[in-house]
């Protein structure tokens, strides 16, 4: 009869979590297919946002894993739900969530100067177009900086010199 007042106070806080998850997980699928607002990666670029919010859509997700195992828990505590399924469902969240963390890592650490820049003047001065289009495309992707000044000088005169429409093309968007 004791048993009784706990499984009752543990399936309380059932339904908020319920909720909970489900708001997280709507948010985490949004941020993962949508990606972060063109804006939001933009500030984060120009210094305005720190650039652990490219952190956050791993981490709405890791809260969702968070708050979905809770609610299992207690679930499964409670006697209405099986074990090995919640187990085999939380296992599989936790795989989506390692498979989601490189990326999401990779894209972080590249701003915050631990990736070590090409230098692509080399590049420009090749004697294949498609070197030098592709060139064009990675210069024009970088932020402004200014050990690129001279890639970007030269960049600018491809594009209006080079014989072939490729890299003219390629380097006209280089700012």
């Amino acid at each position: 009869m004791s048993r009784k007042p706990k499984v009752i106070r543990k399936l309380a806080l059932v339904p908020a979590l319920r909720w909970a998850q489900w708001v997280l997980l709507f948010v985490a699928v949004l941020l993962l297919v949508l990606g972060l607002p063109e804006w939001a990666y933009q500030r984060v670029l120009d210094g305005r946002l720190p650039s652990y919010v490219l952190l956050l859509p791993a981490a709405v997700f890791g809260l969702f894993l968070l708050a979905f195992g809770v609610y299992r828990f207690l679930l499964v505590r409670a006697g209405r739900y099986n074990a090995a399924k919640a187990f085999l469902q939380i296992g599989l969240g936790a795989l989506v969530f390692t498979l989601l963390l490189p990326h999401n890592i990779a894209r972080f650490r590249a701003l915050e100067g631990d990736a070590v820049l090409v230098d692509l003047l080399p590049l420009l001065e090749s004697e294949d177009p498609k070197v030098r289009a592709v060139a064009c495309e990675a210069l024009a992707a970088r932020p402004l900086d200014e050990d690129d000044d001279r890639a970007r000088d030269l960049a600018r005169k491809l594009a209006t010199e080079d014989p072939d429409p490729r890299v003219r093309a390629s380097c006209g968007e280089v700012e």
